[in-house]
Order: structure tokens, then sequence, then C-alpha cells
């Protein structure tokens, strides 16, 4: 089952799929290491990284697995980041929701995520070694958000 990747409007951003006009930008974010300094993979060295994550980004909608999509600010198109649904099971009604932004404060708290947990030490990249939250959102929690949007 493939699954489409939608372009969504936010007041502040739009949300659309990769294209290939978008590898200089998403090299320079993947590769800073201020950017993915709690990310669990080192930053990116070699160009190629940009074709494989690009390849991910078609194989998880083809797959029906995910959705791979970039960010950019609506009033100048600058590239903000991206931002990954995937790992989506029907059956559980749950999935995973990714991103790397070049600007973010608590981002999934203002959406209403709650902090379910910690991973203690459950990453190692370059020799850091670092922690993990977990969070969480149950659908009836969004939908209350939402109504309180509207």
């Amino acid at each position: 089952m493939t699954l489409s990747t939608p372009t969504l409007h936010t007041e502040r951003l739009l949300l659309r799929p990769f294209a290939d006009s978008d590898a200089d930008e998403l090299f320079a974010l993947q590769s800073n290491a201020e950017v993915l300094r709690y990310w669990d993979t080192p930053p990116w060295t070699e160009r190629s990284q940009v074709a494989r994550f690009m390849t991910g980004c078609q194989t998880m909608a083809d797959e029906g697995t995910g959705a791979r999509v970039v960010l950019t600010r609506r009033s100048d198109g600058e590239f903000v980041g991206w931002c990954t649904f995937n790992g989506w099971n029907p059956d559980f009604r749950s999935a995973s929701l990714g991103y790397c932004l070049t600007e973010a404060a608590r981002v999934l708290e203002k959406l209403g995520f709650v902090r379910e947990g910690t991973l203690c030490e459950d990453c190692i990249v370059n020799g850091d070694v670092s922690d993990s939250w977990v969070y969480g959102l149950l659908r009836r929690d969004w939908i209350q958000s939402a109504a309180h949007c509207t």
C-alpha cells in the first residue's frame, strides 16, 4: 500500500515532499554537529548520505509505512528542517514522529505531547552518551486540544 506524501499548510509553515532541490539545505542541516548534538547518529560527512535519505523517503511512501516532509517558512521559503511520520501500525493505531529542525524549542510540548519517560544512556554517538525522552499523545487528547484551537 503506497502512502502519498502530503503537502500541508499552516499559518507559518509549508510541509511538502522532498525535492532534489532540497539536497544542499538537507546536507547542511544533517552535517551540523550542533543541530545533531542529541541525535542518534553522527553528523553527515558525505554527500552520498543525501541520496540514501531521499531513497528512504520514497521507500517509506512505497511501503505505506510513513512519510517524510520538508518544512519551509511560508513567508520566505526558507528551509527549516524536516519531519517524519513512520512505523505506522494500523492494528495498534500507533506511529512514530521524528523531526530535525534548525529552530526548535519544546516543539512536542507545544503540540500537547506529554513526556512519558526517559531512556537512560540509550545513545552513544562519537563517544558521547545521552538519554532520550519518550513523548506520547493519545488521540483523545489531540482531539481535545484541537477543539480548543478552533
